[in-house]
């Protein structure tokens, strides 16, 4: 029966309606034919008995008076009617009187068979009927018919039942066919309608209303269930975007979060080498301080030797003279602590980074440079328009030479080149290198090398003071990228490193520029000699000392305070022209506190400021107050000398 399952709807109405139709007329017609064949025989029997009846009249005078051809006459008369095979005259007791027969094969009747009545065979009809004249019975008539009649009846009743159920059948079919189709549309196109929804997804289809029969209320009631549907599509469709949208802000949060973490991570190690390389500052910012201290008098002291010394002492000139180189030597491994230590003083001036690398590539230092590294090779991309940027040249100088430096020695005896590059720089998004080179425009310096690179390992810890790949004593002190860390950082500027091993590494500096250079007027050397009343306050004694002496060989009356304490209470019984004054002392009353104080009760009072650290807020805020140059130990006698007589000549 799968078949008829999977028909449509209205192929199994019309199925349906027309076997129950072909069964009804089945039945009718079996009816029909059952009902026709029994009608024949009782007209069939009708007509024989009344055949008989009129034979046995017509026959009794032939039998009373026992003439048997007027018998034979009438049995005779009998021959139009040809069903009836035999026609028979007996008397009374069954002896044949006449005869009339078709065919001589029919068989007489028996005895036994005259009596009123009929009965069929399965080939005749046979009709008795007693023949009664005045009360006597005269005899019997006896007649037998074929069953053509019978069976040219069944053919005609089942042709024509046949003919009938065919035509009805046809009919049927044509009037269901049509009748359920128009009955099956809206079935048919409510199962449209729910395929192309299932196809497009499209809730918005409606199926068509026919009437207001149950198949409209159905299509009307499946018509409502689609816009419920479509409703809550919408709305899940609503739903499932805002749920998209938030897990796409999810998504976008969690990289976010993840950026942040791994952004955090950075800012961690970046704060804590900060930390580390500030932490290394300092503590060779303080050992510098203390060692300006140790060693002002062996640079200050054999200049003043020399000039006491006659000539004609050569050895100990010469040994003096030893001295003199050594300390000056040491001043500039200090001064390297110092700029490492971002305690270094600085003179802020315009400086041109191409004449800086120019300056180093004519000097000697890097000629000599260029003996020792012969296959290394220079090359210079400077660009023409470069911003200049506020720094110091000596400082400067340091950078770009130990850069360059670094350099030649990572490329070695192997034939290589090193690139200079300088030119303006724009950062349009933050760059998370070594450091972080945050949006701006930018002076660009670039050192690139095809040496041996840095192991990933190293490269975090390359900037710290004696931490170098180098052997120590041969190639540096292992200060030289220390140094240009702290002098990177006192001028503003951040540093990229990249470096891949046995490919080389690529220094990128980013200075702001100096988009306005101004040119400090520079006043002319009135001179370093003077007699000017000098009060020295360091805490101490060789410092003190020392200045002392070196202020005295050129004319001025000197006093010395070993604190602020004690100068304030010399200054308040007596005056001079200058106080050159320390700004590291004892804790809680510093040089600032001093000169504060001091100004509290000689307002105008001149002052140069002498210390081992660099410009910090509290110098400043001295120079606001009014205090004149700022000198750096361990100096000279030229150099002190020319603050002082500046700040002397220097209107009030």
């Amino acid at each position: 029966m799968n078949w008829f399952q999977d028909m449509a709807l209205h192929r199994k109405l019309t199925v349906i309606v027309l076997l129950t139709t072909i069964f009804a007329m089945l039945m009718a017609s079996i009816g029909i034919v059952h009902y026709q064949g029994i009608a024949a025989r009782e007209f069939m029997v009708r007509e024989m008995e009344t055949t008989a009846e009129i034979v046995g009249r017509n026959s009794a005078v032939a039998l009373r008076f026992q003439v048997v051809k007027d018998g034979q006459s009438i049995l005779e008369s009998l021959a139009p009617k040809k069903h009836v095979v035999r026609a028979c005259l007996l008397r009374p007791d069954g002896e044949l009187f006449a005869e009339y027969s078709v065919f001589r094969a029919v068989p007489p009747p028996k005895p036994g068979a005259l009596v009123d009545g009929h009965h069929f065979t399965s080939e005749h009809l046979m009709v008795a009927r007693r023949i009664v004249h005045d009360g006597d019975t005269l005899g019997f008539v006896h007649l037998t018919s074929d069953l053509a009649f019978l069976r040219d009846q069944r053919r005609r009743t089942i042709a024509t039942t046949a003919l009938v159920l065919m035509g009805a059948t046809g009919l049927a079919l044509v009037l269901s066919y049509l009748g359920l189709r128009a009955v099956s549309r809206p079935i048919r196109r409510l199962v449209e309608t729910a395929k192309e929804i299932s196809k497009s997804g499209d809730y918005s289809v409606r199926a068509p209303k026919y009437g207001e029969d149950d198949l409209g209320r159905l299509t009307e009631g499946f018509n409502r269930m689609l816009a419920q549907i479509q409703e809550r599509d919408a709305e899940l469709k609503r739903t499932g975007d805002e749920l998209q949208k938030r897990l796409t802000e999810l998504a976008l949060e969690k990289e976010q979060l993840t950026q942040s973490r791994q952004r955090e991570g950075e800012l961690v190690e970046k704060l804590s080498r900060s930390e580390r390389l500030e932490s290394l500052g300092l503590l060779a910012g303080g050992v510098a301080h203390d060692l300006n201290n140790i060693l002002g008098p062996m640079v200050a002291y054999p200049e003043l030797v020399l000039e006491l010394l006659p000539d004609s002492e050569k050895r100990i000139r010469h040994m003096i003279r030893q001295i003199n180189d050594s300390g000056r030597k040491a001043s500039g491994v200090i001064r390297n602590l110092l700029t490492m230590g971002r305690r270094g003083s600085y003179e802020l001036e315009v400086v041109q980074l191409n004449e800086v690398i120019h300056s180093f590539h004519d000097s000697p230092e890097f000629s000599e440079m260029q003996r020792n590294y012969e296959n290394v090779n220079l090359r210079l991309e400077l660009a023409a328009d470069l911003w200049p940027i506020q720094a110091s040249v000596s400082h400067m100088n340091q950078v770009v030479m130990n850069l360059i430096i670094n350099a030649f020695e990572a490329i070695g005896r192997e034939n290589g080149e090193v690139v200079v590059r300088t030119e303006r720089a724009g950062v349009n998004e933050a760059i998370d290198g070594y450091q972080t080179i945050e949006v701006g425009l930018y002076t660009k310096l670039t050192i690139r090398d095809a040496g041996c690179g840095i192991e990933p390992d190293r490269l975090n810890r390359i900037f710290e003071p004696f931490f170098t790949g180098k052997k120590m004593g041969r190639s540096g002190s292992g200060l030289g990228l220390a140094v240009v860390y702290g002098v990177v950082q006192d001028f503003d500027g951040v540093i990229d490193v990249t470096s891949v091993p046995g490919k080389g590494t690529c220094f990128e500096i980013y200075f702001p520029p100096l988009l306005e250079a101004l040119t400090a007027a520079v006043e002319p050397d009135a001179g370093v000699f003077g007699s000017e009343r000098i009060l020295v306050v360091d805490d101490v004694a060789e410092q003190r000392e020392m200045a002392s002496e070196l202020l005295e060989t050129m004319g001025y009356e000197t006093f010395t305070a070993e604190n602020g304490t004690r100068a304030i209470e010399f200054l308040r019984a007596n005056d001079v022209d200058l106080i050159v004054l320390d700004m590291i002392m004892e804790e809680g009353f510093d040089g600032l506190d001093t000169y504060r104080e001091i100004l509290s009760f000689k307002p105008g009072q001149k002052c140069v400021i002498a210390s081992g650290f660099s410009e910090n807020e509290r110098v400043r805020e001295a120079r606001n107050l009014g205090a004149g140059a700022y000198v750096s130990k361990p100096y000279t006698r030229a150099v002190i000398g020319k603050a002082v007589r500046d700040e002397l000549d220097r209107r009030a």
